[in-house]
């Protein structure tokens, strides 16, 4: 066998090594159903439901989230998840199937990254690298959760940049410095923490090359196309208003945004990047949330946070140290830093205090580091000859293959583990909540996910962890979540008290203010709901439940007022065209009045916007009831009875 046919063979075989490790890892979670960011961003996602019709308006116009607040501008991305909707619908299990592939061609391509830029190292070094990546318990969030995509799909093009910038400085060619500078724009269009690319451009590159000086303007190059394009890029956005605003980021999700001092601010972050570097050590235990207060504030002058600075020094003293030197270990550090750098909350403050997802890629860093490290106790063969070089490795070194090895299966087996509890919302809040009995939003989760399990069999619990979410942070946000948890249990008195609560905290809580006045509907005090009413549709908010309860209120009170009801689902309707609730009460309306010929023009619109609805069926099933057509009656109930089994 040749040595092109001994190097095929060996690569082939390598590729086969990371695809059972990748499918051994995180193949349980192809049983999976969608969970957590998977709903906001996939299944109640109605840009990606429009299929290849999205296509243009994805490179256009931002996704916007949470009562289009939050901003996010990822158009790579979501093209994946329209392409999907587009093939077979809503399919969790092909969702992972996909981010599985394509984790296994991220990590296929790190490999041989590593492979090129090590070209001075054996290539056991990065296959071992690059298996410890793959099987790290860290990355579950990122790849057994479909959302976690972007970072997959940033990975793959962020490899792909540093790559065809190495082959530019091996060639000079245009064509290399094109495509790595077309595959920085599709990474940012991936994931905007792509730009940490601007500074792993010239680290690699001084890495791979013995005389820098003979590279830099190959180097100032391709680093200067990619810093244009991200000013552009960010100048772009913030003209556009498509830049998610910092001010939208709270103290529940990241404390030092609540934090008033700066010796708190800086200490939290600094135990934060400290806490980061333990779950590469010891991923246990591994959390879907980390936001407020499973992460307390630390003093600067906290043991934590300096055990965590000190750390912090000495590695990168040693990284700007030795790094002259091509060392692996300072290569791998500083390449954590770089990419960490974004989310660890030294300049500013993160969207949310941490998450595994944050170290991604930084555990690409780690892993170096570590299998660096490891290689300093390498003994070496004197073998040449590339066929029995690895061979030869095994046998001098099984003080270090065999705890490897041992490392990489009971990774594999924890991550396994971890991939199922992704199954779903009920599974990974039920689980995790154990280790955020002291978190805001882990507690609301629960209490939330358990109500749509079963209600009334948790209803203990829902109101144990409603509560517990108040204790935790008194907020008029989770006071107004604990009144409609109160409400949907019939503790009207409860939910009078927090409802209230709310609005004292923050008068300007429209929620709350539809809620209280839901209550007082219930309650049969019209004249005080539609108070709460009004103030909540005289607001900016933009809701459409403000016009939906304030007509119902109009509706259902002693002296029925349809004139006003219907003018007002009508104003709702001018803002929300295809809201298929309005059109719904308005059809009530309607057929209150016996106006049949414009109830039957919104039964259409209805059916067209959604076939499978069956309350339409229904409610014209009681109106030819009341009028006393028992066959038209009949009809129309077993059609709604029908279309209930098939949703």
């Amino acid at each position: 066998m040749s040595i092109n046919q001994y190097q095929q063979s060996m690569n082939l075989k390598i590729f086969l090594l990371f695809a059972i490790m990748t499918f051994l890892a995180y193949g349980i979670s192809l049983n999976n159903d969608f969970a957590f960011d998977d709903y906001p961003t996939i299944v109640n996602n109605t840009k990606v439901h429009e299929g290849i019709k999205a296509i243009p308006s994805l490179f256009v116009h931002p996704i916007k989230h949470d009562n289009k607040r939050r901003i996010i501008y990822r158009p790579v991305t979501y093209l994946t998840h329209a392409l999907e909707y587009q093939l077979w619908g809503l399919s969790a299990p092909l969702g992972h199937l996909v981010n599985l592939l394509l984790f296994l061609t991220a990590s296929t391509l790190l490999f041989l990254f590593l492979h090129k830029l090590f070209k001075d190292y054996p290539i056991y070094i990065p296959i071992a690298i690059t298996l410890l990546f793959i099987v790290h318990p860290i990355h579950t969030e990122s790849v057994a959760n479909i959302k976690g995509r972007d970072d997959i799909i940033c990975m793959i093009f962020e490899l792909l940049c540093l790559y065809n910038a190495l082959l530019y400085i091996d060639h000079k060619k245009i064509t290399s410095l094109l495509i790595s500078f077309l595959c920085f724009i599709l990474a940012m269009f991936a994931k905007e923490m792509a730009l940490v690319v601007l500074a792993l451009l010239p680290l690699s590159i001084f890495f791979y090359t013995t005389n820098i000086k003979k590279h830099i303007y190959p180097t100032i190059t391709i680093t200067g196309l990619c810093l244009l394009f991200t000013v552009i890029y960010f100048v772009s956005a913030v003209l556009l208003g498509n830049m998610e605003a910092a001010n939208l980021y709270t103290a529940e999700t990241n404390i030092i945004v609540g934090s008033k001092t700066l010796g708190e601010q800086l200490g939290t972050a600094i135990y934060v990047w400290g806490l980061g570097l333990k779950m590469h050590f010891i991923p246990h235990p591994l959390l879907y949330y980390y936001g407020f207060k499973h992460i307390p504030l630390y003093s600067l002058a906290s043991p934590q946070a300096l055990i965590s600075l000190l750390i912090w020094l000495g590695l990168g003293l040693y990284a700007l140290k030795n790094l002259p030197k091509k060392d692996l270990v300072s290569y791998g550090i500083l390449f954590y830093i770089i990419t960490y750098s974004l989310f660890g909350n030294i300049v500013t403050p993160a969207p949310i205090i941490f998450a595994e997802r944050f170290l991604f890629i930084p555990s690409i860093g780690f892993c170096i580091a570590l299998i660096g490290f490891c290689y300093k106790f390498v003994q070496h063969s004197k073998n040449k000859n590339k066929k029995n070089q690895f061979k030869k490795f095994l046998q001098n070194n099984q003080r270090l293959v065999i705890p490897f090895m041992a490392i990489l299966a009971l990774c594999v087996f924890l991550t396994a583990q971890r991939s199922a509890t992704w199954k779903d919302n009920f599974t990974l809040f039920s689980n995790d909540i154990k280790y955020l009995k002291k978190s805001v939003k882990a507690n609301k989760d629960y209490a939330t996910t358990l109500a749509l399990k079963d209600g009334i069999k948790y209803q203990a619990t829902i109101i144990k962890s409603a509560e517990k979410a108040v204790k935790i942070m008194p907020s008029s946000a989770n006071y107004r979540f604990l009144g409609e948890i109160y409400f949907n249990y019939d503790n009207m008195e409860g939910a009078v008290k927090a409802l209230q609560k709310a609005l004292q905290i923050n008068p300007n809580n429209n929620k709350a203010n539809l809620d209280l006045g839901q209550v007082y509907v219930v309650n049969k005090d019209f004249d005080t709901a539609l108070t709460y009413l009004e103030k909540a549709y005289q607001s900016k908010y933009t809701d459409p439940e403000k016009y939906i309860y304030l007509a119902r209120a109009h509706a259902q009170k002693p002296d029925r007022d349809l004139v006003t009801a219907m003018k007002v689902l009508h104003e709702g309707l001018e803002k929300h065209p295809n809201e298929l609730t309005i059109l719904k009460d308005m059809n009530r309306i309607h057929l209150l009045n016996g106006n049949i010929d414009a109830a039957k023009k919104i039964f259409d619109q209805v059916k067209t916007l959604d076939p499978l609805d069956h309350e339409i069926y229904s409610d014209f099933s009681r109106y030819y009831n009341a009028i006393g057509d028992r066959e038209k009656a009949e009809r129309y109930y077993n059609q709604a009875e029908n279309l209930k089994q098939k949703k």
